[in-house]
């Protein structure tokens, strides 16, 4: 078996095998065709055409007389070389590097381990939600209000947004169709121009999240890849009905390399196929852990069993036993032959079981990249362990998140809005994403007194007016002087007397 194995390993290798001097037999010969049989069932192989191919779609998703889409002869995948193979499955493991399929991802849905991290991460994207900004010297703040009541109230923006992200983190890519007044089989299949002439007021119906199970790409760029609609479908099928790219926003927040989108139906990987390999190993440590808590204590009852080992029957010894499991509880009495039995126990050490189960989840942490305290609410141990820096750090990837994946969907929605509330759209309203992590009342306080501190050494040196800083504080969201009327005149100064400073 060990000369077996360095044969494969020189073979695998491409170096001929070497035979010690000290070896007075023949080499072993073994043709290649039957060390290829007998290897595959040890790292069984799979073809690019298995890896890479097409994701088919769900009955009645796409129309029976409408193209499928295939691997041509333009497609860089059909172009490889026919002995290229890197794909090698090393474990059971390594089928996650697969596309799971929508059908089994929903599935996997149902488990508290997958729900959470996802569900987790849907909520911290919009926990903050956003807050409508404006440039330029007019005051917009009656229009700001009005469009942010409507964005939320009317439209839902903000349970979009959570929608989104949740169906992305379970299937890898979501979708948002934009309704309007008229749409119809052939009016879905032209492109949503954001201006008035498309989107009148009024038009607008609002918008609704789709699974990406009900839709599949109908037509995309795979010939030109200098072109910007290279591997990015054009149009969609959603049950039968073709709609245009625009008409369906997209979000992919983990999107894969070109030669993989197809097998990926054109979306990412999710968060799901993610953290699988960590959920799997926590479901299975927990169970190993749960097993050997229960039987951590073997019984076991020593008795004359001579008769048994030379070959007769073992009724007795049967019910011997099955009256020990019956009477084995404390509340009972065990009795035993004084001279030919003898009761004994042998542990299994659990000593350090607890911490590999507890590592073991820690780890689903990881895919999410998220700290423990937010997922779990499991605070650091440890002698002053604290979480605030791992939650600094969470903060400004959930920033760098938002703007990400969230911003250019929110930017159309907003425009979309914009358009059919007030017939155009203001190039000066943006938005921002507020900060993840709110300052306490000290650090506030703190804050104020820094700036009050700032805006008197500016207006002592007369670089500003006293004017300009209480039009700041009567305009600053954070100041606890917002809204105060500025029609008012400014309080004359005073001498050290208490008297009006009149010299001017």
């Amino acid at each position: 078996m060990n000369r077996l194995k360095t044969w494969l390993r020189n073979w695998l290798f491409g170096t001929e095998p070497v035979v010690a001097a000290s070896q007075t037999r023949d080499p072993l010969k073994i043709r290649n065709s039957v060390v290829e049989e007998e290897y595959r069932h040890v790292r069984p192989t799979r073809s690019a055409d298995a890896w890479l191919k097409v994701a088919a779609p769900l009955p009645n998703v796409v129309p029976d007389d409408a193209p499928k889409l295939a691997l041509d002869s333009i497609s860089p995948i059909v172009n490889m070389p026919t002995d290229y193979n890197p794909m090698v499955w090393f474990g059971d493991g390594d089928d996650d590097l697969l596309w799971l399929g929508y059908p089994y991802l929903s599935m996997l849905a149902q488990r508290s381990e997958y729900r959470m991290i996802v569900d987790t991460y849907a909520r911290e994207m919009t926990r903050e939600w956003i807050e409508l900004t404006t440039t330029g010297d007019d005051d917009k703040s009656e229009r700001l209000a009005d469009l942010a009541d409507k964005f939320d109230r009317v439209y839902g923006a903000r349970d979009l947004a959570r929608q989104l992200i949740r169906t992305d983190g379970f299937f890898g890519r979501a979708h948002l169709n934009v309704r309007t007044k008229g749409d119809n089989d052939r009016e879905r299949k032209t492109p949503l121009r954001r201006d008035s002439n498309k989107v009148g007021k009024g038009s607008l119906l609002g918008f609704t999240v789709i699974e990406p199970l009900w839709t599949y790409p109908a037509t995309y760029n795979a010939s030109e890849p200098l072109e910007f609609d290279f591997y990015r479908p054009q149009s969609w099928y959603v049950l039968g009905k073709e709609v245009h790219g625009s008409r369906l926003l997209t979000v992919v927040s983990r999107p894969v390399p070109d030669l993989l989108k197809p097998a990926y139906s054109f979306g990412g990987m999710s968060m799901t196929q993610l953290a699988r390999p960590y959920v799997d190993n926590w479901l299975r440590s927990r169970q190993s852990g749960s097993d050997l808590l229960h039987s951590f204590s073997t019984l076991v009852l020593k008795t004359n069993m001579s008769d048994v080992l030379q070959g007769g029957a073992s009724d007795m010894l049967s019910k011997r036993a099955q009256l020990f499991n019956t009477m084995r509880d404390n509340r009972n009495l065990l009795v035993l032959d004084k001279t030919e039995e003898e009761f004994d126990s042998v542990n299994t050490p659990i000593n350090g079981v607890d911490k590999m189960v507890a590592q073991a989840q820690e780890q689903m942490a990881s895919p999410a990249g998220m700290p423990l305290i937010v997922l779990f609410g499991m605070a650091p141990s440890g002698l002053n362990a604290t979480a605030d820096g791992e939650l600094e750090v969470w903060a400004q990837r959930i920033a760098a998140e938002q703007e990400a994946v969230l911003r250019p969907t929110l930017q159309t929605m907003l425009e979309l809005v914009q358009l059919s509330e007030y017939g155009e759209i203001d190039e000066t309203i943006s938005f921002r994403f507020n900060p993840l992590r709110e300052l306490s009342a000290l650090d506030e306080s703190t804050i104020r007194k820094n700036d009050s501190d700032a805006a008197a050494a500016l207006v002592m040196a007369g670089i500003i007016a006293p004017e300009d800083e209480r039009t700041r504080l009567a305009r600053s969201k954070n100041s606890i002087y917002n809204g105060i009327d500025l029609s008012t005149p400014v309080l004359p100064e005073m001498d050290d007397a208490g008297i009006e400073d009149d010299t001017d």
